[in-house]
């Protein structure tokens, strides 16, 4: 019986020491702690479950194998596959899941998102590895080494995937001009708020939308404003002040700016309660990135305020705020054929004077015209047309 867990042991460490795996383990790293942060969208994620999908059994192959589990292929892929089932069919079950994980000292937040099962064949793989585990003597024992190097970082890659994954909620905001995936094909500008991994609209109308996850592909990094912003006349402009917990307004191009919207410390605490931590991270709720957009009706103004949402300022000049939960009852659209093109931000006009933080300039009022020496003169008119004044000579 020992002779027969030794030989099922290592045949799991050859699997897992194979060239496919390797490569598999490599690209995980690779995906969760670069591409995940240069590029997050819908490929690094979709490459993560996938990669995920063929490693997680084959650690879990050798760990049951140690142990001399009966079956331990049967109980390496059924787990993994019910429980990435679970996970991504259901809320629920994802913040068990979460939960679950977090015991192990690696605090983890997982989203449900039921597109990605279509990762769930990958596991495959991993059935095909341990099948061609065999060979030759030195090949086999080559492979039951690596394997067994390759423990650790398989244990520090799955880690990272189920790490947790700050929601910082609403970050940035944008102008964006495009042909929009799923419309008419006519070129369109629209307000884009970047809400985590997804991405939410707001058009012309004033409508709120989420677009399809293809868009993040078709778009490059959201332009930060510093919190200013103009009409393209750049004399009708925004501003958020310092502290951010105010917005201004200025229709001279930022010579003199008036008070137009508070959100007070008090104001944001209130609209964060019932805001979960997210990573052992408070929510935040001060005001942030600030875009403005010209449609025929008037401008669109909207600021970010994280975890708190997104401020509005209709075409009417009227301020409204709209929550998380409001943004995000519309999900990310499925099935949707790209656009052809790119999605080009609008370069932002900024205010020439006074960018937030810095004082206003005061422009000099000009005194009474004076007269050099001896060049001054009195005028006296008929009585008839007024009293004596004097002029310049």
């Amino acid at each position: 019986m020992p002779e027969q867990r030794g030989a099922e042991w290592r045949t799991a460490l050859r699997a897992l020491g194979s060239p496919l795996a390797a490569f598999c383990l490599v690209l995980l790293v690779l995906n969760d702690h670069l591409l995940k942060q240069a590029w997050p969208g819908w490929v690094t994620g979709k490459l993560s479950d996938l990669v995920g999908l063929v490693v997680a059994p084959l650690l879990l192959g050798v760990a049951l194998a140690a142990l001399g589990v009966r079956r331990w292929r049967r109980w390496s892929v059924g787990p993994v596959v019910t429980g990435f089932v679970v996970t991504k069919t259901s809320v629920a079950g994802a913040a068990a899941v979460s939960a679950a994980w977090s015991l192990s000292g690696v605090p983890t937040h997982i989203r449900a998102d039921a597109t990605d099962l279509v990762a769930l064949p990958a596991v495959l793989l991993a059935m095909l590895l341990w099948r061609e585990a065999g060979g030759a003597d030195g090949r086999r024992r080559t492979a039951a080494v690596l394997g067994a190097a390759l423990l650790p970082l398989g244990v520090l890659a799955t880690a990272a995937t189920g790490a947790c994954d700050t929601d910082d909620g609403l970050t940035s905001a944008d102008v964006v001009t495009g042909r929009l995936s799923g419309g008419d094909g006519t070129r369109r500008t629209i307000l884009v708020l970047q809400d985590h991994h997804d991405l939410r609209a707001i058009d012309a109308e004033g409508e709120v939308s989420t677009l399809p996850r293809d868009e993040r592909e078709r778009m490059g990094d959201l332009d930060l404003t510093d919190g200013a912003g103009c009409l393209p006349d750049a004399l009708t402009c925004w501003r958020v002040v310092v502290g951010n917990d105010a917005v201004e307004s200025s229709t001279d191009g930022g010579r003199s700016w008036d008070p137009e919207l508070g959100f007070s410390a008090e104001q944001q605490e209130e609209a964060l309660d019932g805001v979960a931590e997210t990573c052992g991270e408070e929510p935040r709720g001060w005001l942030g990135d600030l875009a403005v957009m010209a449609t025929p009706d008037g401008p669109l103004v909207t600021v970010t305020a994280f975890h708190a949402g997104v401020w509005l300022r209709d075409t009417t000049g009227e301020w409204r705020r709209l929550d998380l939960d409001e943004l995000r009852a519309q999900p990310a659209p499925e099935g949707v054929e790209p656009a052809p093109g790119w999605l080009r931000s609008v370069p932002p006009v900024v205010p020439p004077y006074a960018p937030p933080g810095e004082p206003t300039p005061v422009p000099a009022t000009p005194g009474p015209p004076t007269c050099p020496p001896r060049e001054r003169t009195t005028i006296t008119p008929h009585p008839a047309n007024g009293d004596p004044f004097e002029v310049c000579g």
